[in-house]
């Protein structure tokens, strides 16, 4: 038999720091008869030992055959030849053509392991992304709101639909994951945290537009909340405009009278709102749902009729502590336990 012993083998950062020094299964034995063929999966560096063998750029090596010593400046011990060209292909899967139970093995679990990142990506985090964050898509206005710069793409990535993670190169994902630590969550309510993720993902959203209201444009005006009254008026007797009488209190006022009476005092209390309490009242408030966890409406209401700009500036703190809440729920998502 002929040994050849390794004592350094370098490229770049290919290898890993064990062979820098390389003295553990550092020799590879040939034997006198014939020729010998090393085979091996692709992507396990067969190409890129023979480029350290090479003496190519960047590679270092140090290796000793009998008395001869080689290394990437002095190299008479080994020959590379290269030609892409002639290679041929077998048909077959790879473990078919390697001997030992081991092998065999590990190329079981490899394609377990494979089968569970297929899973993961497919099917487990593209559902608790959609169930629990509200992101389906990969234009989810959410993603947009995920400060990690690498998590962004990657769910961006498992949030598509054609890719479903394909896109992902799963070595970078799993150190990324592994180097994420569990934070400590703030204290949230199940019920504004679902409204937050909804309305932010909304082309309609009532949290993107209370975030762009100039806060110091806000006037105090007593007669703002008439008009949320004036709007309920409105739409009862809009609904039973077939009633001789008031459909609440059966005074024999003619209803469209008082339809009438009521529209034209709204009209009048946003005459004399500015252009941002305008956009208040008609673009939030009239537009609200029923479900408002956060009582948005009532603090609208109360920062315009009290001139108290903090409640407004206090709602505006409570929604981005719901986007740091966001954020660190995704990172805990995807921290390795």
């Amino acid at each position: 038999m002929n040994t050849v012993e390794f004592y350094k083998i370098k490229k770049e950062d290919i290898f890993s720091k064990d062979f820098e020094k390389f003295d553990k299964n550092n020799k590879l034995r040939f034997s006198n008869d014939g020729m010998a063929v090393i085979y091996a999966p692709n992507g396990v560096g067969k190409t890129s030992f023979t480029r350290v063998l090479n003496c190519e750029k960047g590679c270092t090596f140090e290796a000793k055959f009998e008395t001869i010593i080689a290394n990437e400046n002095t190299n008479e011990l080994f020959c590379v030849i290269s030609d892409q060209n002639s290679r041929h292909i077998i048909k077959g899967e790879t473990e078919e053509f390697l001997l030992g139970n081991n092998i065999k093995r590990e190329f079981e679990l490899k394609g377990e392991i494979d089968k569970a990142v297929k899973d993961i990506f497919e099917n487990r985090l593209p559902k608790i992304l959609k169930e629990t964050f509200n992101i389906s898509k990969t234009k989810s206005l959410l993603i947009d709101l995920i400060e990690d710069v690498e998590l962004k793409e990657y769910i961006s990535d498992i949030a598509n639909i054609k890719s479903k993670g394909k896109g992902i190169d799963v070595e970078k994902f799993t150190k990324k994951i592994k180097a994420l630590e569990e934070c400590q969550i703030l204290e949230y309510e199940d019920d504004k945290f679902e409204y937050y993720v909804k309305d932010i993902d909304s082309k309609d959203s009532i949290i993107n537009r209370i975030n762009q209201i100039a806060v110091n444009n806000i006037r105090t005006n007593e007669k703002v909340e008439e008009i949320e009254e004036n709007s309920v008026a409105i739409e009862i007797l809009s609904k039973y405009n077939n009633k001789k009488c008031c459909i609440v209190c059966d005074n024999p006022d003619i209803p469209e009278d008082l339809l009438n009476s009521k529209k034209e005092n709204k009209s009048k209390i946003i005459e004399k709102l500015n252009e941002t309490e305008k956009y208040i009242v008609n673009e939030i408030i009239e537009k609200l749902q029923q479900i408002d966890p956060f009582n948005i409406k009532i603090k609208l209401i109360d920062t315009m009729k009290k001139g108290n700009k903090e409640i407004l500036f206090e709602l505006k703190e409570k929604f981005q502590k719901y986007n740091t809440v966001l954020n660190q729920r995704i990172n805990n998502l995807l921290v390795c336990k």
